[in-house]
């Protein structure tokens, strides 16, 4: 049994120095991964007991997260009519949804208990890099698996005060990034979610329905659509949101009118 055990942290050592010290292409590193995470499925106790190695698991996933589109062109600031919300439609978004699917396997795996702290000095550390927006992309995508496994909602109070800034960040992304979150995070955890935090989430979410950027004007109205639709039935949506709501969803339909009859006429 010992020597098995040295044999699987021998064998995540070799994949994550392959991972990170050689220029391999994008299959490769992620076939090592898979197989890393294969081993960890059927003997998830071994990261259990060596935190450091389920560090470097998750470093590995982090570093493939950050390989997305670093332009932000017309295409993905204004999708084509019929374009879904959903990410696993989205081929920009392959290598942080391979991430996302990836946390939300190890959380399970391994025990909520033991990853959220791991994985939150982690996303901390991600926030910290200031010369390059995809760390904090990647951070803010990873927090968006987490609702689904916690029970007490006290416990997303730190998540919330650390996203809710990014919807008025001045990067679409990390908008986009931070509507996703809080969107996800409130569908996973209704009805609780909504009646602690909607106080903190409702208004900037209100405030991107007019974005400059159609597609973060799309993805907030879909995470106030999972914040409200996941109220409980006794819930009153306060008359200061619907002041807020109702002209910004007028205004928006009056433009899309607009785009709709400047399109018939050409």
């Amino acid at each position: 049994q010992v020597i098995v055990y040295n044999e699987q942290i021998l064998l995540i050592e070799i994949i994550y120095r392959f991972f990170f010290f050689f220029q391999a292409e994008d299959g490769i590193r992620d076939f090592c991964l898979s197989r890393g995470l294969g081993d960890v499925y059927k003997r998830q106790s071994l990261l259990r007991k060596d935190l450091e190695l389920l560090k470097q698991l998750i470093e590995m996933i982090f570093l493939r997260m950050l390989d997305v589109d670093d332009d932000i062109d017309d295409e993905w600031s204004r999708p084509p009519e019929g374009y879904s919300q959903d990410l696993d439609t989205d081929s920009d978004y392959a290598n942080v949804r391979f991430g996302m699917n990836t946390i939300d396997r190890l959380i399970a795996a391994i025990n909520y208990e033991i990853m959220l702290p791991i994985l939150s000095l982690m996303v901390q550390q991600m926030l910290q890099q200031g010369h390059d927006w995809r760390y904090k992309h990647a951070a803010l995508m990873a927090l968006s698996q987490v609702g689904e496994y916690v029970e007490n909602v006290d416990f997303i109070a730190p998540i919330v005060d650390v996203v809710t800034p990014f919807l008025l960040d001045q990067h679409p992304r990390l908008r986009y990034a931070a509507c996703h979150c809080l969107g996800q995070i409130g569908d996973d955890m209704q009805p609780k979610f909504q009646e602690k935090y909607n106080s903190k989430c409702v208004p900037p979410l209100v405030q991107l329905m007019t974005d400059a950027i159609p597609r973060v004007q799309s993805h907030a109205c879909a995470a106030l659509t999972n914040i409200f639709e996941g109220s409980p039935q006794d819930y009153v949506i306060p008359v200061s949101y619907t002041h807020l709501t109702l002209p910004t969803i007028y205004s928006v339909q009056i433009s899309v009118v607009a785009v709709s009859l400047k399109k018939k006429k050409k």
